[in-house]
């Protein structure tokens, strides 16, 4: 069963990703179309790519898929979203009461946490991000944790 359900935790990730690089090639293709004009400045005749990340989410081998919600919430928060506009930790504090509650964050993912794009919908549902997903809520009340998770 476990195997099932990190198969399942993969799918519901690469399928989120799917449709992200399905939005992000529409618009480059738009952009494309109309000579690489929307964006650029006055005077620039030259054709331009649509530049910027792709929207793919990873789950990465030492953080799992854990560590996608535990990215998306420091995103969140760091650009007041989801619930959390009236969030009051600062970083350092959010990031030592996170390592407290057995998820080792550090400043450096808070801060750069603020340079990343929030996607909604990247976060299976595993047990894991689930229990995170609870001591956030309990924190942070208004957070809205359904923004997280993979639809189904």
């Amino acid at each position: 069963m476990a195997d099932w359900t990190e198969w399942q935790a993969f799918y519901g990730l690469y399928a989120g990703n799917r449709q992200r690089r399905a939005r992000f090639h529409a618009l480059q293709a738009a952009s494309e179309s109309t000579g690489g004009k929307a964006g650029s400045r006055p005077g620039e005749g030259q054709q331009k790519r649509l530049r910027g990340p792709t929207g793919q989410v990873y789950a990465t081998a030492r953080t799992g898929m854990l560590g996608t919600a535990i990215r998306t919430f420091l995103a969140a928060y760091v650009q007041r979203a989801w619930g959390l506009e009236g969030a009051d930790l600062p970083q350092a504090k959010l990031a030592a009461w996170l390592t407290e509650a057995g998820y080792p964050v550090k400043v450096h993912d808070v801060k750069n946490a603020g340079r990343s794009q929030l996607h909604e919908h990247v976060s299976p549902a595993t047990p894991e991000v689930m229990a995170f997903l609870e001591v956030v809520k309990a924190r942070f009340p208004g957070l809205e944790t359904g923004r997280f998770l993979v639809r189904g």
